[in-house]
């Protein structure tokens, strides 16, 4: 990435996520928060790396956006009209979030870079933009699925759900496979 490039990302970052990180609930006694245990990192001896706190596994399709017009039609065959609903719905879900979740990315990266030069003050304050751009993606996501399931039948939502599900899984074991873990422990996303 151009160095304009990065810096453009950071200052959309910051701008677009001032609101956010004022709305959020993330702060010393509210979960996310230090000690509050929802989201956080790793947890080492008191305090461990990230000062005790668990950050949950961010969901990929939060992350990377639902699957694109070509690969939803392998997952649920909708008909013509569904496929034309849903590729708007797509696009237009894409295009309003391609801000956030580049931000969200980027930083996730920084945080990450970080904790593996142990810098911990600095993976933490990444952490905190991380969870602001995580609740508000996962927010925008939830309303883009219960827009999608009000046109898709039963059946279709399933195979929606069970794909949803199995990218959920498949990210999990690459996030334990990189960073050398067991199921059930955490790392800094």
């Amino acid at each position: 990435m151009r160095p304009l490039t990065s810096t453009f990302v950071f200052l959309a970052a910051i701008a677009l996520v001032g609101p956010v990180l004022a709305q959020s609930t993330y702060g010393p006694d509210q979960p996310g928060g230090p000690g509050g245990g929802m989201h956080g990192g790793r947890r080492g001896g008191p305090g461990g790396m990230m000062g005790g706190q668990r950050m949950q596994a961010l969901d990929p399709v939060v992350a990377d956006g639902p699957p694109a017009p070509a690969d939803f039609a392998g997952i649920a065959s909708p008909p013509d009209d569904q496929q034309r609903r849903y590729t708007e719905l797509y696009q237009n879900f894409m295009a309003s979030t391609k801000p956030q979740r580049d931000s969200l990315n980027v930083t996730r990266r920084d945080m990450r870079a970080a904790f593996e030069d142990g810098d911990r003050e600095g993976a933490r304050r990444q952490m905190g933009i991380v969870v602001a751009l995580g609740d508000e993606l996962t927010r925008r996501q939830k309303t883009f699925d219960d827009t999608l399931k009000t046109f898709l039948g039963k059946d279709q939502w399933k195979r929606y759900d069970k794909w949803r599900s199995d990218e959920r899984k498949r990210a999990e074991q690459e996030r334990r496979e990189r960073w050398g873990q067991s199921p059930g422990d955490s790392d800094p996303t």
